[in-house]
């Protein structure tokens, strides 16, 4: 419910994005797609992005959803560039066999490219730290993606 409610609430300096991406996530021993949306407010410089995720490969099915804060370095009125930290909780299948909980820490590297017209394009590169991996569980990560905002509205 905090999702739904999220846009009623922000402030009318905020805009809120809501991003819909694609991406890999892997490392020498596995890799897989993702499929992913988000909800959360940006203003000044400062984003939170509420997100789930969807993870498919062959030895990797897992649904996971957190939170990532940003803080632009760069900020134009075309150009967003900055660093994110998030964390995120899920579970799945790793293998065969079920991972139990997984939990992560993914600091990253964003790109935003803002459009009156087009909204938001989000190009995210980033680590998926485990902080909690069960036995034979997976290790760290690259991770990718590339999203869009469609409504965005910057100003």
């Amino acid at each position: 419910s905090t999702l739904l409610v999220l846009p009623a609430t922000a402030q009318a300096d905020e805009d809120v994005l809501m991003p819909i991406s694609l991406g890999a996530i892997g490392n020498r021993d596995f890799q897989a797609s993702t499929v992913g949306f988000g909800i959360g407010p940006y203003d000044d410089k400062l984003s939170m992005l509420f997100h789930g995720r969807a993870l498919l490969g062959p030895d990797l099915s897992a649904g996971m959803g957190g939170v990532n804060g940003g803080y632009a370095l760069v900020e134009s009125s075309h150009v967003h560039f900055g660093v994110e930290l998030g964390v995120s909780v899920g579970a799945g299948r790793y293998r065969g066999k079920k991972t139990g909980v997984l939990a992560a820490a993914e600091p990253g590297l964003f790109l935003r490219l803002l459009s009156k017209k087009a909204g938001a394009v989000h190009l995210n590169a980033g680590w998926y730290q485990p902080v909690y991996v069960p036995r034979d569980g997976m290790g760290g990560s690259a991770m990718l993606s590339i999203g869009w905002s469609p409504f965005f509205k910057d100003g």
